[in-house]
């Protein structure tokens, strides 16, 4: 389905006090970087602080008091990458990268 694609679309929430704003960069990007990235959870942290997330800008893992703070926000940005803000239910059967496989690259587990 064709929607159109040059919209920006953003999600805003607050975690521990700070108001995060994530912007979700198209369908082409998303799987893009969970190609590139989603096996290494350092370069995909550092890719979705630096793209995905855009307000505070520029952050980096070293931003975060502790590792819930971190995965709360990375959490949230991934959601956001796989256009899971909008509220619509996933009417695709395929969907790519595996819930289990994205929750594994969400929580650090193999």
């Amino acid at each position: 389905m064709k929607r159109n694609t040059n919209k920006t679309y953003t999600a805003t929430k607050e975690i521990n006090g700070t108001k995060y704003i994530a912007q979700f960069n198209g369908v082409r990007e998303a799987v893009r970087a969970t190609e590139l990235y989603g096996k290494d959870e350092v370069k995909l942290a550092e890719y979705i602080l630096e793209n995905v997330i855009v307000e505070p800008p520029h952050l980096n893992m070293d931003d975060f008091e502790d590792l819930q703070e971190y995965r709360s926000v990375t959490n949230f940005a991934i959601g956001v990458m796989s256009g899971r803000f909008r509220g619509e239910k996933n009417q695709g059967t395929d969907k790519g990268i595996s819930e289990k496989e994205l929750a594994s690259v969400e929580t650090g587990a193999e």
